[in-house]
């Protein structure tokens, strides 16, 4: 329902049921209105435009604390449906995020490594998401003595509480957050409210400059990247109204100092 092709089609439908009432004027015009919006929907990049701000909000520091405790990788681009049909462990996006983990686990041989991620249904079923992602870190020659398994969460919200209670992180700890970039606000926010701080370190950005001249006309691109970028800032919305995060908008503002 909240996906923007099906808010449009259920928009265009109450055009069309109005048409036959006294309010045809008003179905006409919400007709052609979702007509002009899917078209530029189609044409436009408006999905870059609105993922841009999410992907810039947070950068990569450019230095880290010499001693890391800890690097927390979140789930979410394992496909579940795919590795169970063929037997393989596959993923559909966030590679860079196991990559990226990997290389900072070799690069701070102190640090233990979690990764959290259930499956986004209501039961969580095989195969799990932290069991792809330990088949693909095992590929990539990660020091499996240090990485730890978070496997019944659902969503974002349950990433976290569900693995401070494994990692039982400690005051003065470094920590680092390892997601894509487009999920940054929403997850930094998340560990605010909760009293875990970390450091971010985004990943698997999607967005361009140039987006705007390069996807002209590119309808799957731009569907795709609209449909991300919607679902993130709805989520943003939904985790500050239920007070799952403190700010509507999550920034590096107020972001801690990492200790030495």
């Amino acid at each position: 329902f909240l996906q923007p092709i099906t808010f449009g089609l259920l928009l265009t439908a109450i055009g069309l049921f109005l048409t036959h009432t006294r309010w045809y004027k008003a179905g006409q015009r919400l007709i052609g209105l979702m007509l002009l919006l899917g078209v530029a929907i189609c044409a436009l990049p408006v999905g870059n435009w609105l993922a841009l701000p999410l992907e810039d909000r947070f950068p990569i520091p450019k230095t880290l604390p010499e001693h890391i405790d800890g690097i927390l990788v979140l789930g979410g681009g394992e496909d579940r449906d795919a590795s169970r049909t063929h037997g393989v462990a596959a993923m559909h996006a966030g590679v860079l995020q196991l990559l990226t983990a990997t290389a900072l686990l070799r690069t701070h041989p102190e640090a233990q490594l979690y990764f959290s991620g259930g499956g986004a249904s209501v039961i969580v079923t095989h195969p799990t998401e932290a069991e792809i992602a330990r088949v693909l870190l095992v590929e990539m020659n990660a020091d499996m003595s240090r990485v730890h398994f978070e496997d019944k969460s659902r969503n974002t919200w349950e990433n976290f509480v569900f693995t401070k209670r494994l990692a039982d992180p400690q005051p003065g700890q470094n920590w680092l957050l390892v997601t894509s970039a487009l999920h940054m606000p929403r997850s930094m926010g998340i560990t605010r409210e909760i009293g875990w701080p970390m450091i971010a370190y985004p990943t698997d950005y999607t967005t361009s400059r140039l987006g705007a001249v390069a996807n002209l006309l590119m309808t799957s691109s731009n569907l795709a990247e609209l449909d991300a970028a919607w679902r993130e800032w709805l989520g943003l919305a939904g985790y500050h109204l239920t007070g799952k995060t403190s700010t509507l908008f999550p920034g590096p503002e107020s972001e801690p100092a990492p200790a030495r």
